[in-house]
């Protein structure tokens, strides 16, 4: 859960830390994989968004603010929260 409250502080360094910490704890690993995914695509996404619109996009750094909540109320209950889109380049790129 607090890797997925951290990356709104910290942005995507929170899972890399955490999946440095938690390799051999299956579901820390996989949490922090989810994180680090969404946290990273969302943030190159929205930063051509707001280039290409001229800072208008900028409206959207909101999306990856509710993940990451929906992520951490997920975690907490024990389960590993799949976030729209990046969610399944996750589990192909890190097998998780």
């Amino acid at each position: 859960m607090l890797c997925w409250l951290l990356t709104i502080v910290i942005g995507f360094v929170s899972p890399i830390i955490f999946m440095l910490i938690g390799k051999d704890k299956p579901f820390v690993y996989a949490n922090s994989m989810q994180c680090l995914v969404m946290s990273l695509g969302w943030t190159v996404i929205l930063f051509i968004l707001t280039l290409i619109t001229c800072g208008i996009g900028a409206i959207g750094f909101v999306i990856p603010l509710i993940f990451a909540i929906l992520g951490a109320v997920q975690a907490n209950s024990g389960e590993v929260y799949e976030p729209p889109i990046t969610g399944a380049l996750a589990k192909k790129w890190f097998k998780i």
